[in-house]
Order: C-alpha cells, then structure tokens, then sequence
C-alpha cells in the first residue's frame, strides 16, 4: 500500500490504521531516513496500542519498552547495529520472539532479512509530506 501524508493528522491516521492489523507477537519494520517519520508513527501507533506511555527513539538504549493494558510494546532503534550477530550478544531475541508483545523496530537493516514475514513500513521525505510504503494493507 502507498499513500501520501500531508499532515500530522495523516500520519496519525494512517498509524490509527496499521495499528489495527498489528497482532500481539508481530514485529513491523520501520524503514526511513533520518527525520522521515519513523518515531511519529511509532508514537502514534504505540497511543492507538493503547499506551499513554511517553515515547522517545531508543537510539542510545537501544529499545524501550511502553506497557498497554493487554500488550506491551517493545520499540527498537538498531541505528547504533552494523550485524546481525548483535542481536543474539545483546539479547534482543529475547524480546522479538515474545509471543505477547509488539515488536516496532526503527533502522531495521542489520536484521531485517532474519524477518521475512515482518511487517514493513517504508517512509520516505517528500517535501513537507510523507510518503509511506507498506507491504500489507491498513
């Protein structure tokens, strides 16, 4: 699916929506360059979760985690990760593979072909507008 988003409500909107074909073990791959609109459709994904929790962009800490009334929700910024071999020295798979969870993960590359059958979120800067790429329908 593509579509063109104009304004923050779009974006809301739009992460509205995908938010609602997000099953609990399902991680989504966020895809984007720098200030393309990863952490605002995390944010707004992570409100339509459920959570009121506060969401920054994990780059230092590498995940932060936003607890819903029935998901918890694990936020990933790989930015800082160059192999997929990081993964398994840092744990993380401890937490993508947590069947009662939400996994979002920002800067995905390092591991994204370990995640076939992932959900994929590509945003791109077009200007004051957004345009973003998915491969299932919302």
């Amino acid at each position: 699916m593509r579509e063109v988003l104009n304004t923050l409500s779009d974006t809301v909107r739009a992460a509205e929506a995908i938010a609602k074909t997000i099953d609990l073990g399902e991680i989504v791959l966020l895809k984007g360059e720098m200030g393309a609109g990863k952490t605002t459709i995390t944010k707004a994904i992570v409100k339509a979760l459920g959570s009121d929790d506060y969401v920054t962009s994990p780059t230092f800490a590498i995940m932060n985690v936003y607890k819903a009334k029935e998901v918890s929700i694990y936020h990933f910024d790989l930015y800082r990760l160059t192999k997929s071999m990081d993964i398994d020295s840092l744990g993380l798979d401890d937490y993508l593979y947590d069947e009662k969870a939400v996994s979002l993960i920002e800067w995905p590359e390092a591991i994204e072909s370990e995640f076939k059958d992932a959900k994929r979120i590509s945003l791109t800067k077009d200007g004051e507008s957004r345009i973003i790429e998915t491969n299932f329908d919302y």
